[in-house]
Formats: structure tokens, sequence, C-alpha cells
């Protein structure tokens, strides 16, 4: 099974209770701006895609989908503990869905690391597909 975008939105959107309008939306407000980089974040990491697919997909330029993905990577390197939360809650539901989980680290996460947990969901997917 491969995971989708709109399965991403989906879960931010039961994580952070922002409906899909705002987390979508040209809105700047935090909450839809703080739903937004989870989505953006969840995206790069549970989907296959890249930054500028899901750009593309979301009606995004990448540099946007880039800049919310590190900023998020940022928080949890700071042990920021509302990412932190966040994160953690995305990973949960995701696991009740899927039925797999990656350890999200709060831990310096640097964009190596996220890139190897990244390539870590994609071969667990193929795997998944092969059985």
């Amino acid at each position: 099974m491969i995971i989708q975008i709109k399965d991403c939105l989906s879960i931010v959107h039961e994580v952070t209770e922002v409906s899909h309008k705002d987390i979508l939306g040209p809105y700047r407000f935090a909450f839809a701006a703080e739903a937004r980089f989870l989505l953006y974040w969840a995206a790069r990491t549970y989907t296959i895609y890249s930054f500028p697919k899901i750009g593309h997909i979301l009606d995004r330029d990448h540099t946007s989908i880039f800049h919310g993905y590190n900023k998020v990577l940022k928080y949890l390197k700071n042990n920021n503990e509302r990412w932190i939360h966040l994160t953690n809650k995305f990973d949960e539901v995701f696991k009740e869905r899927f039925g797999y989980r990656v350890e999200i680290f709060t831990e310096a996460m640097t964009v190596s690391e996220a890139e190897r947990v990244r390539i870590f969901l994609q071969e667990l997917r193929k795997k998944n597909e092969q059985d």
C-alpha cells in the first residue's frame, strides 16, 4: 500500500482538528499554518513524494514545502513540546490506520536522519506490497 498525501491530510485534520479547507487554503492564521507545516512534514516523511511533487499536489511552491518541513525538523531538534506532541500523535494515528510505525526521534534529528526514516518507510512499503 502506498501512502498518499490525502491520507496525511486526513490524519493532520484528525490530530489538529483544523478543517481541510483551512489547511489547504491561503489562510495565514497560526492554527492553519501549524497544521499546514505538519502536513508538509508528514507528506515528506510518510510518502514517497519529493518536495516538488508534494508542492504540485498541494498547489504550492516546492520551497514552501521545504521551508515547512525544515521548520518542523528544527522544532523537533530543539525539543519543542508542542511539535513533539503533534508528530507523536500523528505517528500514533498513522500506526492505527496503516499498521506500522516509525519512531520519531525528539533528539537532534538532522535532515539526513529524516531522510533515512523516509527511506526506511519506502523499503517497508515495498516489502508490504510484495507480501
